[in-house]
């Protein structure tokens, strides 16, 4: 009986103990597991470095012109390499090559190089080409090896640019240096904000990688050439291109420069032409009137003032536009002169009078014995007396500013050809007149030449513009071109014209043509008493006109000959 009740109670026990283990066993699987208390380290990835915008090593981020050769480099204009070399010297064959690219390289349409120093294979070849025949270089010797200075790139650059409009009486820069070839382009640059008076600019020194990308930089970038102002640029230079070259014609525009007249920060083209037979001074200012070029004033100064030829300045006082113009009278023998000094405000729309300055000197004589005893002088401006200071005070207001241009009965200083608006007489035969000619074109000096002397008879000589010659002796063929046509070092044209029908036209001997010759003198060249072996007298040294010598080289007597001159 008590090993039974032990055996039950065993039992219970067992029981018990198998209950409590599946209710743990349940617990533990209704239970959520737990979060490890430390998480393993996972190893950062690395960022990369920045790649650099340039490859150059030698082009720090905080250099002045670290923009502009990143914008290069961006836009093709700067090559790959480890190094850009900022401080070293441009050649002119690299600066017109950077020019070029950073116009887009644009392709040369002439198919021969009129440039005697480049070839196909040189790698600026398509460059200096272009650039010639778009009028950026105009010599036919580019010296692209030659160091290119500040002022010939920053020049090149202004006439890639299409030669925008500066005043350059508002340029510092400009003013120091008025009758350069860099004058306008400086001009240009300056009053744009590429240039500043404070940190100056010396046109003669090499041009700097550097630099010349940072020129480049701001053309493309940050200075702006709006439409407007391109339709009234073009106006204006067709107002200057349609007029005469006073060296060329011996009349016409002499002097023309963009001006804020009105300082509206707005510039006008401002010229000033010659009357050739009386001196007198033409100015008139072309305003932008509704988005056109057009005549806004125009005034006649005459030559004389007092009763002396008068000499023309144009200056600039308490940023205003004068014409000063000087004179003198004089009359009883030198006892009395009086200095004539007037100073004319020009406006946009009028000029005026602005001072009337008067300075008498007279012989004070003993009215018994006639003897001198001293000089007096009395001052006025403006029909007022004031005192020598004043008088003086008044001329310094003028003088003490940059002159612009001054012209006298003498010549011109500072003249249109000075501000680059125009080539140079010499530019200008050898770029266009003489090409033009040796192709049969006589446009240039086309017209009916009156005969000064003549040992023919003919009283006047018509030169067609296809090269026709009519007139002078009785055997030359009515129509008849010119069989042989030369250009000379000195600029004269020889034109040689066989009659028809003459036997001996040729001469085997000496190789060349035996007829009717003519030599066309231009304006300006210089007489070479060789051209003429002996038998011509010289031109006139009136530059004022056209002229032909005519000759017919026939018979044992020498040559007859006429001089026939055309008035422009």
């Amino acid at each position: 009986m008590k090993k039974q009740r032990i055996l039950s109670l065993c039992l219970a026990l067992l029981m018990l103990l198998s209950l409590a283990a599946c209710k743990g066993q349940a617990e533990e699987q209704d239970s959520t597991p737990p979060t490890a208390s430390v998480q393993p380290t996972v190893e950062p990835t690395p960022t990369p470095e920045p790649t650099p915008p340039i490859p150059f090593t030698d082009v720090p981020e905080d250099a002045p012109y670290y923009d502009a050769v990143v914008w290069a480099y961006e836009n093709g204009i700067a090559s790959d390499g480890d190094t850009f070399e900022p401080d070293s010297a441009c050649t002119r064959g690299q600066v017109m090559t950077f020019l070029w690219r950073a116009m887009g390289s644009p392709e040369p349409q002439l198919t021969e190089s009129p440039v005697t120093d480049i070839a196909p294979s040189n790698w600026f070849y398509k460059p200096v080409l272009w650039a010639y025949e778009s009028g950026i270089s105009t010599s036919s010797a580019f010296k692209p090896n030659n160091p290119c200075t500040n002022g010939e790139a920053l020049t090149f650059l202004w006439r890639a640019e299409g030669k925008p409009m500066a005043a350059v009486g508002g340029s510092v820069i400009a003013l120091a240096a008025p009758s350069q070839y860099f004058t306008r382009p400086v001009a240009w640059a300056e009053i744009n904000g590429l240039l500043s008076a404070e940190v100056g600019f010396n046109p003669s020194a090499a041009c700097l990688r550097a630099d010349l990308m940072t020129y480049l930089y701001w053309a493309a970038e940050e200075w702006t050439f709006t439409e407007e102002d391109k339709t009234v640029q073009a106006e204006y230079e067709q107002i200057i291109s349609d007029s005469q070259i006073y060296d060329v014609h011996g009349s016409g525009l002499i002097y023309a420069d963009y001006v804020d007249v009105d300082g509206d920060g707005k510039v006008e083209l401002l010229t000033v032409e010659i009357d050739e037979e009386k001196y007198n001074n033409i100015v008139t200012i072309y305003a932008d009137i509704n988005g056109h070029a057009g005549k806004s004033c125009e005034r006649t100064f005459e030559a004389l003032v007092g009763n002396r030829v008068a000499d023309f300045s144009l200056c600039k006082a308490d940023g205003q536009l004068y014409l000063f113009a000087s004179g003198w009278y004089v009359e009883r023998a030198g006892e009395y002169y009086q200095y004539i000094d007037k100073f004319y405000r020009l406006g946009k729309d009028a000029v005026t009078l602005e001072y009337d300055l008067y300075a008498e000197e007279t012989a004070v004589f003993d009215e018994g014995t006639y003897e001198y005893l001293y000089t007096a002088y009395t001052y006025t401006a403006s029909s007022k007396k004031v005192t020598e200071g004043e008088f003086k005070a008044l001329l310094e207001k003028f003088t003490d500013e940059k002159l612009l241009y001054t012209f006298d009965v003498y010549g011109f200083v500072i003249g249109i050809e000075d501000r680059g608006l125009l080539p140079s007489t010499e530019e200008y035969y050898n770029k266009w007149v003489y090409p033009a000619v040796l192709n049969g074109d006589f446009s240039f000096f086309a017209g009916t030449y009156k005969c000064g002397y003549s040992s023919i008879g003919a009283e006047s000589l018509t030169l067609n513009k296809d090269g026709t010659l009519e007139g002078g002796h009785s055997r030359t063929a009515i129509n008849q071109k010119p069989i042989s046509i030369n250009v000379t070092a000195t600029g004269v044209i020889q034109c040689v014209i066989i009659p028809i029908g003459e036997i001996g036209d040729f001469d085997a001997g000496t190789g060349e043509y035996v007829g009717e010759t003519y030599d066309i003198y231009p304006i300006g060249v210089k007489f070479n008493d060789e051209l003429y072996d002996g038998y011509f007298e010289a031109p006139p040294s009136d530059t004022g006109t056209l002229r032909i010598i005519y000759a017919h080289w026939g018979g044992t007597a020498g040559p007859n000959y006429s001089q026939y001159y055309k008035a422009p």
